[in-house]
């Protein structure tokens, strides 16, 4: 049977963090408590006898059936335009809640859009669009973003555009700033280029007005690395004695530059090429050397003193033999190319690289050597699976030449004195990722995660619109999530008990639709379990079994169906009722013999037709198999705005 690990990006690392699933949960727990008026089992975070309706509060009153069962009825008033229903059957698993306005919150008022979302057995997916006006120092802005992590790839690009005007003090703190660049990987290469520049109105520092520079390009020759620099800098007063003359730099640079290798156990030959030293005017001395150092013995030392070091930790059960050859792994890498330059005066740094690894797979075979000698038994905070999935991945990486190669270009700049405009693209591409998830799998390991999203947002006349999707699966995710809550004691027992119950009711499917305009807003929500029942509470007097709402004039009354609230109805008094846990000495009792009315019953079947509609939300096809995504706090929020009038 396969193992099932964290989700992997293309380096192998664990993704959807804790807070992200605890924000899930949360916004699923809201549509099942909320939506049909009926609180998770043995909440504690609500009165006794508040415990049937959730925030609805307590009952205004309570109609006790001669059999014992009874109807809780809550209610609320309603402005005008508003309107609410809702229905929840706990036999059938089916709650179901629809909610409008005709008054927009002020806050809103010039905002309008749409949004789906659903959450099934198998996938999350999200998708919406809306319209808002734009700020009025948001000049221009153009969002593009889409991405994609399935069995097939794991891509991602994005652009960005944007102008503020009037930005005032930003664009004196900022100046103006670029950079670009790349970095590529593989199984045995890690090679990256780029250039980052600042410029700034006001000075950097009170030195010469002149440009210090730091150059350096290093050679991987047969007998080790030859390294060459060009050094310009102010130096003070103290530090100019160790420049002066030839003589005086080429000790200081062996100082810094020499000395170095032989605390390696290497040897370095120091040859200064140019050297002028002279005094400025404001006092302090300026240097301009260029040298070579030629280094021989380095990896030798290196590697002698890597594997002392093995030897000595007393978690790796290694060898002498098995030290050195983990220790020479590491020290075969290969340097290709490596060009570093800095150069930076009052105002303005500039920096450039072109680094170029090679025989990276050796560092690799040495970690997963390292992996396999550690004694992890006597190893604090160390977990076997972790271990054995850290050296799948890798191992995997090698064995499918997966490449991943991600490039940038980003720049903020200052227009017309106050204006400020940034722009940046990013990418990120993979190259036998499907190989590499075969691979996976054949060392037990699931990528988990099928994930694609997409976000286009621009300013339109006086109007910023936006349009997004996304889509999830992954495979026991909520599972996973419960029991991550479970184990996790900062959640608090109140978060834990919530999970429990939840995950106990087997949630089939979750689906929330919103609307907002000038003529108001609209939310519906729904959700379906399996076992609905294990939501219930059992600390308390009755069980909910259901719940219907009706609406008369400005009022709105939410109707909640309990059995067995007595054992038998004609026998009791109301002061035998408002002493039961609950039952609030606020709500008014009404014995069998006092009432003869009939309650609307929940329709189930408007709840069934909702849940069960074709939503054109496209999922990422993922092979490792049905998931459970979970709506990030959306439908709570929806939920939550059938209490607002209330609470």
């Amino acid at each position: 049977m396969a193992r099932q690990s964290r989700t992997t990006d293309s380096d192998g690392n664990g993704s959807w963090p804790a807070s992200v699933m605890v924000v899930l949960v949360v916004g699923l727990c809201g549509a099942v408590v909320l939506t049909g008026g009926i609180v998770a089992a043995d909440s504690q975070q609500l009165g006794e006898t508040e415990v049937f309706a959730g925030g609805w509060g307590d009952a205004d009153d309570v109609y006790v059936e001669e059999d014992g069962d009874a109807v809780f009825a809550y209610q609320t008033d309603l402005e005008d335009g508003e309107s609410t229903a809702v229905n929840a059957d706990v036999a059938e698993g089916l709650f179901h809640a629809t909610v409008g306005s005709e008054d927009v919150n002020s806050d809103f008022e010039n905002v309008s859009g749409e949004m789906t979302g659903v959450l099934e057995s198998d996938r999350f997916g999200v998708d919406g669009e809306m319209t808002a006006e734009r700020p009025e120092n948001l000049a221009d802005l153009s969002v593009d973003l889409s991405g994609e992590v399935s069995d097939e790839g794991n891509d991602f690009d994005g652009d960005l555009s944007m102008t503020i005007a009037e930005s005032g003090g930003m664009a004196m703190l900022f100046g103006d700033i670029a950079t670009s660049g790349d970095l590529t990987t593989t199984s045995d290469t890690i090679a990256t280029s780029g250039e980052f520049s600042i410029e700034q109105q006001m000075g950097l520092s009170d030195g010469p007005n002149r440009t210090e520079v730091l150059e350096l390009s290093v050679d991987d020759t047969d007998e080790g690395y030859t390294a060459s620099v060009t050094q310009k800098q102010a130096v003070s007063e103290f530090q100019a004695g160790g420049w002066e003359s030839e003589q005086q730099a080429r000790q200081t640079l062996k100082s810094q530059y020499v000395a170095t290798a032989q605390m390696m156990g290497g040897q370095g030959e120091l040859t200064l090429e140019s050297h002028d030293f002279e005094r400025l005017d404001d006092g302090t001395y300026w240097i301009d050397v260029a040298f070579t150092v030629e280094y021989t013995g380095i990896e030798d030392g290196l590697e002698n003193m890597l594997a002392g070091q093995l030897l000595q930790e007393s978690d790796l059960n290694v060898t002498q033999d098995d030290a050195r050859e983990i220790a020479a792994s590491i020290t075969d890498l290969h340097i290709e190319t490596f060009e570093f330059s800095m150069a930076e005066s009052a105002t303005t740094t500039d920096v450039s690289w072109d680094i170029a690894l090679e025989e990276t797979d050796s560092m690799t075979t040495a970690l997963i050597s390292l992996i396999e000698s550690a004694d992890v038994a006597n190893t604090e905070g160390v977990d076997t699976d972790e271990l054995a999935d850290l050296k799948a991945i890798l191992t995997a990486q090698q064995a499918s030449d997966l490449a991943t190669e991600f490039t940038w270009n980003a720049s903020m700049a200052t227009e017309e004195e106050e204006d400020l405009v940034i722009e940046a693209m990013v990418s990120s591409d993979t190259d036998n990722w499907d190989n590499y998830v075969a691979e996976l799998k054949d060392r037990g390991i699931d990528i988990g995660t099928g994930m694609a999203f997409s976000l286009e947002a621009a300013t339109q006349g006086e109007e910023i619109t936006a349009d997004g999707a996304l889509t999830v699966n992954q495979e026991d995710l909520v599972g996973s999530m419960f029991e991550m809550i479970a184990e996790d004691r900062t959640m608090g027992p109140e978060m834990q008990t919530l999970a429990g119950s939840i995950d106990a009711a087997d949630p089939d499917i979750a689906r929330m639709d919103m609307s907002a305009g000038e003529d108001g807003a609209e939310m519906e929500v729904g959700a379906r379990f399996e076992d609905a029942a294990a939501m219930m509470p059992t600390r308390l007097d009755g069980t909910p079994t259901g719940a219907s709402s009706e609406t008369d004039g400005d009022t709105a009354t939410l109707y909640v169906f309990a059995d067995d609230l007595v054992d038998d109805g004609t026998a009791v008094t109301a002061a035998d009722v408002h002493a039961l846990t609950s039952v609030s000495e606020r709500t008014t009792v009404h014995l069998p013999a006092e009432w003869d009315r009939e309650f609307p019953q929940p329709n189930t079947e408007a709840a069934a037709e909702y849940l069960d509609k074709d939503v054109d939300i496209e999922a990422v096809t993922n092979e490792s198999g049905p998931g459970f995504g979970v709506v990030a706090g959306l439908i709570g929020v929806v939920s939550a705005a059938l209490l607002a009038r209330r609470q």
